[in-house]
């Protein structure tokens, strides 16, 4: 019966740690999707300003009217990467944490129910896991 329990609870064990490393590749996308983005807008600026440069101008109102919309793409850059992919990559990954310490009760609470460990027991196992105010008690004491 234990050889049983140990084959469940790798097969479990295996399952959540390839579940989350499969989410964690859409946090990866969109993190990368954050240090582009402000790369590209850095880019977007620099030939910005080497095309106004090279043009000629004849007043430096022209020359600094050219130069601040230069800066145009990098404010888009930056915006995309600090107020939409970072925070978007950050929320992804706290969910997948919460989804993989999820998976991991369950998992271990599955394990064991294999074993017919008392439902007591199981109680203290789970929520040795868990802040004291979120604990489950099978049993409610007056």
């Amino acid at each position: 019966m234990r050889n049983m329990s140990n084959k469940l609870k790798n097969i479990l064990n295996n399952l959540v740690h390839t579940m989350f490393e499969r989410s964690q590749v859409q946090v990866r996308i969109i993190r990368t999707m954050g240090n582009i983005s402000s790369v590209f807008g850095a880019l977007g600026t620099l030939m910005s300003i080497i095309m106004a440069i090279s043009h000629s101008y004849n007043e430096s109102s022209q020359l600094l009217n050219a130069i601040a919309q230069a800066l145009v793409p990098l404010v888009y850059g930056l915006v995309f990467a600090y107020l939409i992919f970072k925070p978007a990559a950050r929320k992804l990954e706290q969910k997948n944490e919460m989804r993989r310490f999820r998976n991991q009760l369950l998992s271990c609470g599955f394990v064991m129910l294999s074993d017919n460990c008392s439902a007591l027991e199981i109680q203290d196992t789970l929520n040795s896991f868990l802040d004291p105010e979120r604990h489950f008690h099978i049993v409610k004491r007056v």
